[in-house]
């Protein structure tokens, strides 16, 4: 697959300067998490604050991330949420509505948050940063800087480090035993494939749940497509791409190819999957995806939702997925974070 072609959702994000709005999103912000729970005796609750770090790859290279809790040595941890952004690449504001959402729990004890930055050109990277397409960071694509390294590794480098036992030897939470990652959106696209294909937490004494959310397209795991009958079946026409990667298992990007397809429908199968839908979620507009290899997943977010649902009852082993909808919610990350049924996954 050429990587470099990008895939984007939609036109790539212009990154004009937020002071203004970012201000007015602090602020607000700020009025939540002023009602932050006191703390239980010996409870050790996140703290309500973000903070953007640096965190430096065997590359060399560096990528931004937004946490709550220093990523040092922290015996007291035993829950970390990661929170992938959409779109737009807006980290803090996913990160904001994470620690918003922790804060309607009443605060989360002994948990940690944190939401990484997967930058372009358009992001003013540092020098020495790693950056992608708009949209190759999506799906596991290697960076366009001169180490070429996969959005999913990055992932991969962060969990080892994060998680106990894992080869990193400077484990930060040695008492970790939930790990969450969740994304909306194109985030949403980032979760589902690295649920297929990432390294994951190498613990196994860890449980791990992965949050779909409003994602514009999934990957398949053969060429059967809802049809207008109702079934899932082979399409007809001009769409030759329809079971390429990020769609299907053809002509995988260098990542993938190191899994390859036989590991990735085992991950699919076996991995604690959320997969979670606004019930409104069906518009036509803004970044949804609208190349025929979508279309033919269905018409909105919602529909691909179903379809996909419809998609892994093809096949017996797939154990470990749950769908859910959530009333009254539309395209909103916010809104979808905030939810009790979401919150209950990430936090519970």
């Amino acid at each position: 697959m050429h990587e470099d072609r990008g895939l984007p959702d939609g036109p790539p994000a212009v990154r004009a300067s937020r002071a203004g709005a970012g201000l007015i999103w602090l602020l607000s912000s700020a009025v939540v998490l002023a009602a932050w729970a006191a703390p239980a005796a010996g409870q050790r609750l996140v703290q309500p604050e973000s903070r953007r770090e640096l965190l430096v790859l065997s590359t060399g290279g560096t990528v931004p991330y937004f946490r709550t809790l220093p990523l040092d040595r922290d015996a007291a941890v035993r829950r970390v949420v990661l929170v992938v952004h959409g779109n737009r690449r807006d980290a803090d504001r996913y990160h904001a509505r994470l620690i918003a959402a922790a804060s309607l729990e009443g605060g989360v004890p002994r948990a940690a948050l944190i939401a990484p930055q997967f930058q372009t050109l358009d992001d003013g990277p540092a020098r020495g940063g790693h950056y992608w397409s708009s949209g190759g960071w999506k799906i596991g694509h290697r960076s366009r800087d001169r180490a070429r390294i996969s959005s999913f590794a990055v992932l991969d480098e962060l969990l080892a480090r994060v998680c106990p036992d894992g080869p990193d030897t400077q484990q930060i939470f040695p008492g970790l035993d939930t790990l969450v990652l969740v994304g909306h959106s194109a985030g949403g696209q980032f979760v589902q494939r690295y649920a297929a294909g990432g390294a994951g937490c190498p613990d196994a004494g860890v449980e791990v749940r992965y949050v779909v959310m409003n994602p514009s397209s999934y990957l398949y795991l053969d060429g059967r497509r809802p049809s207008a009958s109702g079934q899932l079946e082979l399409p007809g026409g001009a769409c030759r791409g329809h079971d390429d990667y990020k769609y299907g298992l053809r002509d995988l990007n260098t990542y993938m190819q190191g899994v390859g397809p036989e590991r990735i429908r085992a991950n699919l199968f076996a991995r604690r999957v959320f997969y979670v839908a606004g019930e409104l979620d069906v518009g036509r507009g803004g970044s949804l995806d609208r190349r025929c290899e979508a279309e033919l997943q269905g018409p909105h977010r919602l529909a691909r939702h179903q379809g996909y649902r419809a998609h892994t009852r093809l096949f017996d082993a797939w154990k470990g997925s749950v769908f859910e909808t959530i009333p009254g919610v539309g395209h909103s990350g916010r809104r979808m974070l905030a939810s009790e049924q979401v919150r209950r996954i990430l936090f519970r």
